[in-house]
């Protein structure tokens, strides 16, 4: 096969069909439908409860007012904003409230990563990538801070690898995820470590797309 044909073949579609909504729509009824799995975590009513105390005194709490042990220390939720949301959905619907706001972003980064996928390797490889995926994730998908940063995290990588793959510069509205991410869950706060680690990383996707390019003409 000439390289010529072998690149266009490697090539990023520019039209994903429809695969990535139908992939949201099923982890969101999946995920509705076994509800009570979401809230298998002791730690939700303390999102919930923080949550509630941002929205009733409109402000983050700046020392301990709820362990035993620590009340009074100095301390700063840097989950403010997921606690902030799983408080008002818990006020609005109650316990059904938070499973809902939770299979929202949880579909949503399946449907994201979908998307991704689908334009690279195709629908089937996809399906399978996606269903390990799932398989894999599927003890961390809780009513906990950390599902609400999970599509703004699939977007922010997403968004990177495809520029280094466009070898330009990733565009700005980076920085607006990186503000979200960083009010929902803290291990926004290690973006930096990861950018330089993200280098090395493109270095190896070089090679690996140089290799996969090859191994077509081959």
């Amino acid at each position: 096969m000439p390289i010529t044909t072998a690149d266009n073949a490697f090539r990023v579609r520019s039209t994903p069909g429809m695969l990535p909504l139908y992939v949201g729509l099923g982890v969101y009824a999946l995920l509705l439908v076994a509800g009570n799995r979401l809230l298998a975590d002791p730690d939700t009513y303390w999102q919930i409860t923080i949550g509630q105390w941002i929205f009733d005194h409109r402000a983050v709490p700046v020392s301990d007012i709820y362990s035993f042990t620590f009340t009074g220390k100095p301390w700063i939720s840097t989950q403010w904003l997921a606690q902030l949301f799983y408080g008002q959905a818990y006020a609005i619907g109650g316990w059904a409230g938070v499973v809902v706001l939770t299979a929202l972003p949880i579909a949503l980064t399946f449907g994201i990563l979908a998307r991704f996928l689908e334009r690279r390797v195709g629908e089937i490889a996809t399906l399978i990538l996606l269903s390990i995926s799932f398989a894999i994730a599927l003890p961390h998908l809780l009513a906990r801070p950390h599902a609400l940063a999970l599509p703004v995290m699939v977007a922010w990588v997403g968004t990177l690898l495809s520029a280094s793959e466009r070898r330009e510069a990733p565009s700005f509205w980076l920085i607006v995820l990186m503000a979200l991410w960083a009010n929902l869950h803290v291990r926004s706060t290690h973006w930096s470590t990861q950018r330089r680690r993200g280098a090395k990383t493109s270095r190896w996707a070089g090679r690996a797309l140089a290799l996969r390019r090859w191994s077509r003409v081959v």
